[in-house]
């Protein structure tokens, strides 16, 4: 951002941080919604399912009367070249905090907009806003395993037995997502600039919130609803039936309708790469997706051994899906996803 676009966007957003009335968020604890891939949908209470449609979505956002209302918006579409048009992505998402707007885009481009001012953010920035206070956008630092080991003191006398060992250090890496946080509402939105997204929330909000990350009251079995409270577990294609009804207008794209694909492209399952001609180009992908979605390998045997079969199906099926009709340099990336969403920290991606 430049000098006087920095000094523009202050003049109407800068605020002394006293002037704020925050609520207190710091011992609920959180859960983390998430949209990855082609496009695989995690609730904040832990379902999961798929939605292929291309229009703009609310995500998450909040439901009850409060000076700090929010909302996440996600912007699906089919990436340029595709001229299948049955898997789409994540394009896009938004934080919209009362007037301000906060994009992360492709390739981790950030924008900030209110009314008709933009502003372009390329590197970490920080501002206040009146009520919701400190907001900080980072594009990338390091981020550390949820398990972590307690350092404690070393004592002179251990230290000098023959049989000491020192304790672990913290397993950290760098992060690959750009990040927007609120920390006076708890919430975090992350977007790796292709196709994944992550929305952390503090508790304080469960039963308070919707969106395709659902209704966060700790039951992940009434997360098949669409936004009319309409339950559309054991229907066929719930996924789209959930996401066209949390379908939110987009000026950008005004005349985008609701869709009736399948909640995963037929194509990529059931044979029928091989049965339909124009789609076996994709037949050599899907194969080896086959190959390579061993969940086993991707998230260990202890997972495996201790998750129900319908988690495991979920990721094998989302895994298979993203590596059949990716980019094929996109590949570690899409298995890195898979790791991280159930936990192997220690996983390396096999090039």
């Amino acid at each position: 951002m430049s000098p006087i676009g920095i000094l523009s966007f202050l003049a109407c957003f800068l605020v002394h941080a006293s002037q704020a009335k925050r609520i207190s968020i710091a011992n609920y604890g959180s859960a983390t919604c998430r949209s990855q891939g082609e496009v695989h949908y995690w609730s904040l209470d832990g379902l999961g399912y798929h939605h292929q449609c291309d229009c703009k979505y609310l995500l998450l956002g909040s439901t009850v009367r409060t000076r700090t209302p929010f909302k996440v918006l996600s912007k699906n579409w089919y990436l340029p070249g595709d001229q299948i048009k049955r898997a789409s992505w994540t394009k896009y998402v938004e934080v919209v905090l009362r007037k301000l707007t906060i994009r992360l885009g492709q390739d981790k481009k950030v924008t900030l907009k209110t009314g008709l001012f933009s502003a372009s953010v390329t590197g970490d920035f920080e501002i206040r806003l009146p009520l919701y206070g400190l907001i900080k956008i980072n594009f990338g630092g390091k981020e550390c395993a949820d398990v972590m080991p307690i350092i404690k003191p070393v004592l002179r006398e251990d230290a000098l037995r023959v049989d000491f060992r020192p304790p672990p250090l913290p397993k950290c890496w760098s992060s690959r997502f750009v990040t927007v946080e609120v920390p006076s509402i708890g919430l975090k939105v992350e977007f790796d600039g292709f196709a994944d997204a992550r929305v952390t929330l503090s508790k304080f909000w469960m039963s308070k919130v919707n969106g395709l990350c659902q209704n966060f009251d700790g039951d992940a079995k009434n997360d098949w609803r669409m936004r009319d409270g309409t339950n559309v577990a054991g229907l066929e294609n719930p996924g789209t039936m959930i996401g066209n009804s949390y379908q939110v207008f987009d000026p950008e794209d005004p005349k985008c309708q609701p869709c009736s694909l399948p909640d995963l492209p037929w194509m990529v399952f059931n044979g029928g790469l091989r049965r339909e001609p124009m789609f076996a180009e994709f037949a050599k992908a899907a194969e080896d997706a086959n190959t390579d979605c061993d969940i086993t390998r991707i998230c260990g045997e202890e997972y495996v051994r201790n998750t129900d079969a319908g988690t495991i199906k979920f990721l094998r099926e989302s895994c298979q899906n993203d590596l059949t009709l990716a980019p094929s340099e996109r590949k570690c990336n899409i298995e890195r996803t898979i790791a991280e969403t159930c936990g192997n920290d220690d996983f390396t991606c096999e090039e």
